[in-house]
């Protein structure tokens, strides 16, 4: 889950800064600034579940209309990101800090609103310079766990889901085949009066018919 969200985010911060000689790192910002090739610091400083988008059911399977089996509720999670700049001075760090949030579409936006968008990727929603939070480490907390001095940077948030592997309890009834006998006046089966009725499903109805012969 995370290192799909890092993948996408390294994509879309590049293109952001299309042109710029720029290295995304996922290592937490350096203490001295090099000054050497520009390099954009996106550290993972916090994952939390969002409890309130999570659902209290199994999520139920269906193939052609059909209930094939269930999975537990979709749980979706909230990344936090520190961005940070590393560039030859202050100026050129926040000059490439301003133009993330000029080139980035406007937050909240999904992968479609970068032109990502895939039917068999996970969706990802991302939030950019949010107000403090009230839940969590805030970012001088995360300054002062690096014991670096706070430099300009910027908050992302970065949501995605986690579903579980399907259980699928088993493949659709196709048909049931039914052994039918008469019985007599005391109970006992009538000979020669076995006989077979097939049951057939379709998505909408039964069909009952006697076996081909």
């Amino acid at each position: 889950m995370i290192s799909r969200v890092d993948e996408y985010l390294e994509t879309i911060l590049k293109e952001a800064l299309d042109g710029e000689k720029v290295q995304v790192s996922f290592e937490s910002p350096p203490e001295e600034v090099s000054g050497r090739d520009a390099v954009l610091n996106v550290m993972l400083y916090d994952v939390r579940e969002e409890l309130d988008r999570r659902g209290g059911d199994n999520e139920d399977i269906y193939q052609d209309d059909r209930r094939v089996g269930s999975r537990p509720p979709t749980r979706y999670y909230r990344l936090r990101y520190l961005v940070t700049a590393n560039g030859k001075d202050v100026r050129e760090e926040h000059r490439l800090l301003g133009a993330l949030v000029e080139e980035l579409p406007v937050p909240p936006f999904d992968r479609a609103a970068t032109g990502h968008a895939d039917p068999d990727e996970e969706p990802i929603m991302v939030e950019l310079a949010l107000p403090a939070a009230a839940e969590g480490p805030s970012i001088t907390d995360v300054w002062s766990a690096l014991g670096i001095a706070p430099r300009a940077s910027l908050e992302l948030h970065a949501i995605t889901r986690v579903r579980k592997t399907q259980a699928i309890t088993g493949p659709p009834v196709e048909h049931l085949v039914l052994d039918v006998e008469r019985l007599d006046t005391a109970g006992n089966v009538t000979a020669g009066s076995t006989t077979k009725i097939i049951r057939k499903w379709s998505s909408t109805k039964v069909d009952e018919h006697p076996p081909k012969q």
